[in-house]
């Protein structure tokens, strides 16, 4: 047997031990589908050089793309690239957790090609200046309080620590999007340039004094009041990776003391202001989110993630 038919034939079996220690580890949510369906292209004992996506996703979201017309199922597999690569970046992320754990010695994961190889260690930063984005977010707590139980109130605060990936930043944006009225908008530090209506909400457009120099981090704060944007019965909360994100993520929903949530779960996918599950492309997401219970009686619904991928929208749903 050839040097490189033996090093095929261990690789094989080394993702086989991979696959199943990560079933072990995470179940068989949609990133496990991922590897079974790449797995099952590895015909012979010499790895694939590249595995066109496509295929991956039609053999994965099979389901779901039989559901639309013949004609259009060819569009559904490219928009379901993106979700794909968010699926790619949570399993990379969750290899790499492995190898510190002692369970991936090898340090594989997916790389170019949609291919098992060595992963090198992710640099969201040199991502955010690939694509030229002026902002890196470090760090990002949402929070949401349900003032009354009929959900004609709700008090909002982002908190969101910002680095400047260029000299004399001084203006940065916020997109603000629900149902109902939105007011009392404050920012800290320096002031709003403008309020902007736009279908489903409010833009705006924080200005700094002095402006950011390069590299420097400061946090900025948002805060406003939605009036009357949660009065079904059924609700969520939406939260979009807008800028590449180095840090935690933080998303926590109050709920009133005489009106907790009944059941809760969260998404991740979808496309803005679609509400439909298949239409819109949400999944489940596998982290869920935990209950709390604050020290006044009221319930609290907290979700973190560290390192979103950018783009990504998260769906925090629930039934009060």
């Amino acid at each position: 047997m050839t040097t490189d038919r033996v090093r095929g034939v261990s690789l094989l079996a080394g993702l086989d031990d991979l696959i199943a220690s990560y079933r072990e580890r995470y179940g068989e949510g949609r990133p496990y589908q991922i590897l079974l369906a790449i797995r099952a292209m590895y015909g012979g004992a010499q790895p694939p050089g590249r595995i066109q996506r496509g295929k991956i996703i039609r053999a994965v979201w099979r389901d779901e793309i039989k559901q639309y017309k013949p004609t259009l199922q060819d569009s559904r597999v490219r928009l379901l690239s993106n979700t794909f690569s968010a699926h790619k970046k949570i399993l990379n992320e969750r290899f790499r957790e492995m190898f510190k754990a002692g369970t991936n010695p090898r340090g594989l994961g997916l790389v170019k090609g949609e291919v098992f190889g060595v992963l090198e260690e992710e640099d969201i930063e040199a991502y955010a200046r690939k694509i030229k984005s002026p902002w890196l977010v470090e760090d990002l707590q949402y929070r949401v309080e349900l003032i009354d139980r009929k959900g004609r109130l709700a008090k909002v605060e982002k908190r969101t620590w910002l680095k400047a990936l260029e000299p004399g930043l001084q203006h940065y944006p916020h997109q603000i999007r629900a149902d109902g009225r939105t007011e009392a908008i404050e920012v800290i530090p320096g002031k709003k340039l403008s309020e902007e209506q736009k279908l489903g909400g409010v833009d705006v457009v924080q200005v700094f004094d002095p402006p950011f120099s390069f590299h420097e981090s400061r946090e900025v704060v948002l805060r406003f009041n939605w009036v009357d944007a949660f009065r079904n019965e059924v609700e969520y909360l939406v939260h979009f990776v807008r800028f590449p994100h180095k840090g935690r993520t933080r998303i926590e929903v109050i709920f009133p003391k005489d009106r907790p949530y009944k059941q809760y779960e969260i998404y991740r996918g979808g496309v803005a202001g679609e509400v439909s599950l298949l239409q819109g492309g949400l999944e489940l997401e596998e982290k869920k989110p935990e209950e709390g219970m604050g020290k006044d009686g009221r319930s609290i619904l907290h979700w973190e993630i560290d390192n979103p991928p950018h783009r990504e929208r998260y769906r925090l749903v629930w039934a009060w």
